[in-house]
């Protein structure tokens, strides 16, 4: 069988059958587990690849018929190249409450029952639906922020009935990334969060604290790289209590001075 390099847009997939071996060549595979696609043969009929999961992992060949191709990009071309999905952020965060939830509604259902398991069992078929929607791409971009509120605001139920942590958004209903967003900026995000829930920390709270503002000039900079633009970072310590009271605030000062 001649086989030739997967293309880095078939390069990823989820089983959608259940798939046994007959021989040390060929790949087990089990419905809902990924597969990353390393050849596939001149036919069409057959991948080449492994199950993401701990090392080591096998590699073998499987019916190309028994997966779905999933849309993905690759980064970092060569050596370490690494291809991830390039699915709408909110269609991704859909899958992972999925398979977070589902884990704690079997134990739910079993321990308790009643109308609340009734009602989670319904968000998740609704956000399954919206999740296939999303992914067909035949919508609109203003037919698409409405439908990402309804699914932020049906997970955000779904986690304080579950007793999960709660999710920070941003104004287009996708996960804040906590690494690249201000201390300001996050906490006004909390803000918005907690009053939309009803709980912790309210707008009337927030309005109620005192903003001062601090005035600094910088003097003089002593830096060994000259003839090149520099960057400053500096934050506001505290020395009493020798730690950093601020975020991170940026100076930039270019070549000339």
């Amino acid at each position: 069988m001649a086989w030739r390099p997967a293309a880095p847009s078939s390069a990823l997939g989820v089983a959608i059958h259940n798939f046994s071996a007959r021989n040390e060549n060929e790949l087990s595979l089990e419905v809902g587990v990924e597969v990353r696609i390393v050849e596939e043969s001149v036919c069409g009929a057959w991948y080449r690849g492994f199950v993401y999961g701990p090392a080591p992992r096998k590699v073998g060949i499987f019916p190309s018929g028994y997966v779905h191709l999933k849309p993905c990009v690759t980064v970092n071309r060569g050596k370490r190249s690494t291809t991830v999905e390039n699915e709408d952020a909110i269609a991704l965060e859909v899958s992972s409450v999925l398979r977070e939830w589902i884990s704690e509604w079997k134990e739910l259902y079993v321990n308790l029952g009643g109308p609340v398991v009734l009602a989670l069992r319904a968000t998740m078929v609704q956000l399954i639906k919206w999740r296939r929607d999303i992914l067909l791409g035949s919508m609109r971009s203003d037919q698409l922020l409405p439908i990402k509120g309804k699914i932020a605001s049906k997970i955000d139920w779904g986690n304080k009935e579950l007793n999960l942590i709660p999710v920070i958004r941003n104004d287009q209903h996708d996960e804040v990334d906590m690494t690249n967003t201000s201390v300001v900026d996050l906490y006004k995000m909390c803000v918005n969060h907690s009053t939309k829930q009803g709980s912790g920390v309210t707008e009337t709270a927030a309005s109620s604290a005192k903003l001062n503002h601090i005035y600094c000039e910088i003097v003089e900079i002593s830096c060994l790289v000259q003839g090149e633009d520099t960057d400053l970072l500096f934050s506001l310590y505290d020395s009493k209590r020798q730690k950093y009271i601020s975020e991170r605030f940026l100076v930039r000062c270019s070549k000339l001075g």
